[in-house]
């Protein structure tokens, strides 16, 4: 059987089984929160029992719909180049927890796991990333997180919540993952997987400080204990290390191209430096990760960002190559010009988002700008001669229409400006015009107003009815006024503060059960600018840290060590990315990270980051470098 024709066999096999998976994982999560560990979850659960199998159902079969079409059923939505997808604590404790269940579900079915990922790095389009496998246990974490997840619950009761049902999962999952095997093996397969998974332990070196002085001991040793001083030692030592650098799989041919232009430098460098042999944290090795540091970062030669850092490499060499004695202080000063370069082209990188960004800072201001707002309507409406239904109004929704200008657009521009110039026109427009004249104006006016508030209405993504609701008793006192009627107004000096139960008009009483009723959740930003909001809260949930002073400190010094320009693995909304970090807010509550496609940009809350950094959902790029790996190496042939 074809592979192709295989993998439809897989899926079509996971999609048969899907009934007796999810009646068994319905079944097994009750089971399980019956321990009294999980007593106080066992409300929220009896809320989602009922709807469970559907909602199980209806979250994985699209995913397995896109694998049956060619498509993998991890990668994430796409984003426009000018919108953010922001991931708050939430988001991230989600995603913690969908990396806990998916690691549960893999110790029983580890055989199973070790051929379909196999099966899958064979296939002629496969995506080589840290799991091809297109059916691993995450796919079915993250269809039972969406079942379970809810606005009743807190992100920390989700996620034990989450964890209370992760040995369902795994027991629920076992007896497809074996019936996917013996596909596998009827498909004549066995080329391609192997029966059991292979834990090679690899010998454990020191790669410590003095490690290149262990090396050289250690090679010393095998040719009749020669000294470590003597030149065709050291040049030996030098040549096997630096060969291993260069032949190093993850090195992109262009990257391995400037390493080995500087293989002459660092040379001669070695003859009269005898530091460089006995020191990992020599600059010039330092330089050495960088260059290869940065460069693993791209998964082509083709990448723009990446020809422009081996341009900007190579014209700055030229001096060092050619230089018949190089001095230490001449790579210690190459490599800070490469990282003010790579920070320098971070943050042009950003240069897309810089309106988002803006939006996301100017968030920021809202209670301060709608509490300012809340003061001046106040005073301004006391005495303007209005129904109480369209003051309400005014103080409420419109109020929520200038802030959301502000924060979208800046406090003082054109379109913020004309929707607080909005208030004196409407005000206006319910005011007598016994004058003809006055009648004619009013009603050109009018249909410029109306415009203008439908705008500043979809800004805010009202609902229809709240509309309706809203234009229907303007209409209403706008065509009193232009009959030549007076609108019933209480008088300014007996205005008391705004009751809706005293309301008696049907109508306006109507529109005030409306306005008590309107959400506190549409004027948030993350609504209205262009940022994907996806299942976003409004007011992200901190969560509590409940980690010793020791690993709270320890994750302070992390993000401390977080530079524009650094490159982290991170794993956002069920997907594992590369990430470049190109833009934090001042007080370090926003992050910036654009991927290795430029598209995909997402900003991060610092307790998300947290979250992340806590459960090894982000890691730093390169956290055994090059020269460290080249050593692991070289030991291995001298022991």
């Amino acid at each position: 059987m074809a592979t192709q024709a295989t993998l439809l066999a897989l899926l079509d096999a996971t999609l048969a089984d899907m009934p007796r998976l999810s009646k068994q994982l319905l079944e097994g999560i009750g089971a399980a929160l019956n321990h009294p560990r999980y007593l106080p979850l066992r409300e929220a659960w009896g809320r989602r029992r009922g709807a469970f199998l559907i909602e199980f159902e209806s979250s994985l079969r699209p995913r397995l719909a896109r694998a049956k079409r060619g498509e993998n059923p991890f990668k994430p939505k796409q984003f426009e180049v000018q919108s953010l997808g922001l991931v708050d604590e939430r988001h991230a404790l989600r995603d913690v927890s969908i990396n806990h269940v998916a690691k549960l579900c893999q110790d029983p079915s580890t055989n199973e796991l070790f051929q379909l990922t196999n099966f899958f790095k064979a296939l002629p389009d496969a995506q080589h990333g840290r799991d091809p496998n297109w059916l691993r246990p995450a796919l079915f974490a993250q269809a039972m997180c969406d079942a379970l997840w809810g606005t009743d619950l807190s992100a920390q009761a989700h996620y034990d919540l989450m964890q209370g049902a992760g040995n369902a999962l795994a027991t629920s999952l076992n007896p497809l993952y074996r019936q996917l095997a013996d596909i596998l093996r009827q498909a004549n397969l066995a080329e391609l997987v192997s029966s059991q998974e292979k834990n090679r332990q690899r010998p454990s070196y020191n790669t410590g400080p003095g490690a290149l002085d262990t090396a050289a001991q250690e090679r010393a040793l095998a040719e009749q204990q020669r000294r470590l001083d003597q030149p065709d030692v050291g040049a030996d030592l030098f040549s096997r290390l630096y060969l291993r650098i260069l032949n190093d799989p993850a090195l992109l041919p262009p990257v391995k191209a400037q390493l080995a232009r500087l293989q002459r430098a660092m040379g001669r460098l070695a003859q009269s430096d005898p530091s460089l042999l006995r020191n990992q944290d020599h600059p010039a090795w330092r330089l050495i990760n960088a260059v290869a540091s940065y460069g693993a970062a791209f998964t082509t030669a083709e990448d723009e960002r990446l020809k422009a850092f081996l341009q900007f490499l190579e014209e700055q060499t030229r001096a060092l190559v050619d230089a018949p004695n190089p001095s230490t202080q001449q790579f210690d000063g190459l490599r800070r010009l490469l990282d003010a370069f790579i920070a320098r082209q971070a943050r042009t990188t950003r240069l897309p988002s810089e309106a988002a960004l803006a939006a996301i800072e100017r968030d920021g201001q809202r209670a301060q700008w709608t509490e300012l707002l809340h003061s001046q309507l106040d005073v301004q409406l006391r005495v303007a001669a209005i129904t109480p239904s369209i003051r309400a109004f005014l103080q409420s929704i419109w109020m929520d229409v200038i802030v959301q200008a502000m924060v979208t657009h800046g406090h003082e521009s054109a379109i913020a400006q004309r929707h607080i110039q909005f208030v004196d026109d409407l005000i206006d427009s319910l005011q007598p015009h016994p004058d003809s004249r006055d009648t004619e104006e009013l009603r050109k006016r009018l249909p410029g107003l109306i415009s203008q508030l439908e705008q500043g209405l979809d800004s805010i993504s009202l609902n229809t009815k709240k509309r309706q609701a809203i234009v229907k008793e303007l209409a209403k006192q706008h065509s009193q006024v232009l009959s030549g009627k007076s609108i019933d107004v209480p008088p300014a000096e007996a205005m008391a503060p705004f009751d809706p139960n005293s309301l008696g008009n049907e109508a306006a009483s109507s529109l005030q059960s409306l306005l008590a009723e309107r959400e506190s959740a549409f004027a948030s930003v993350w609504a209205h600018a262009n940022v994907d909001r996806a299942t976003l809260p409004t007011q992200p949930n901190p969560l509590n840290d409940t980690l010793s002073p020791a690993a709270l400190a320890e994750e302070k010094l992390w993000l401390h060590s977080l530079n524009v320009g650094g490159w982290l693995h991170l794993c956002i909304r069920d997907h594992w990315l590369t990430a470049q970090l190109v833009w934090t807010k001042d007080d370090g509550q926003l992050y910036l990270f654009v991927g290795q496609d430029p598209m995909e940009r997402h900003t991060l809350t610092r307790g998300a980051l947290v979250q992340l950094y806590r459960f090894g959902l982000a890691v730093n790029l390169e956290q055994e470098a090059l020269v460290e790996r080249a050593m692991n190496k070289l030991m291995q042939d001298l022991a």
